[in-house]
């Protein structure tokens, strides 16, 4: 997908970040993790504190950076964030027969809208 590429390094440049600075790392010293925010987090060994609010939400994943660290990761790649149909899912589990979830979120209708299940927060807005 486009969104995807690495854009010319000199389109990073001429970006107006506003007052950002940029992490100061050089393309080729990238330690890249890609991963998903309720992959990463919703199992009960992701050790979260709090898991039974935390455990599949960004806020769980700002708890699993230290971890990030200590293997020497210094870019995180997420998977999809934005909002998608879960119940869009036409498999069953083949062993009780209960639909499956559509996990990853590959759906790009509501791309620039963050997933409402990933926040820590029970109600929109709150």
């Amino acid at each position: 997908s486009p969104m995807a590429v690495i854009p010319d390094r000199r389109a990073i440049y001429d970006f107006d970040w506003q007052g950002v600075k940029p992490p100061g790392k050089h393309l080729k010293d990238l330690v890249i993790y890609e991963t998903h925010v309720r992959g990463m987090t919703r199992n009960p060994d992701s050790k979260l504190d709090d898991w039974d609010q935390t455990a599949g939400t960004f806020l769980g994943f700002i708890q699993k950076i230290p971890h990030l660290l200590e293997m020497g990761i210094n870019a995180v790649e997420l998977l999809p964030v934005y909002e998608f149909d879960e119940t869009a899912c036409p498999r069953r589990n083949p062993e009780n027969g209960e639909q499956l979830c559509h996990f990853w979120g590959y759906s790009t209708v509501n791309f620039f809208v963050p997933m409402q299940r990933f926040s820590s927060r029970d109600r929109i807005g709150a």
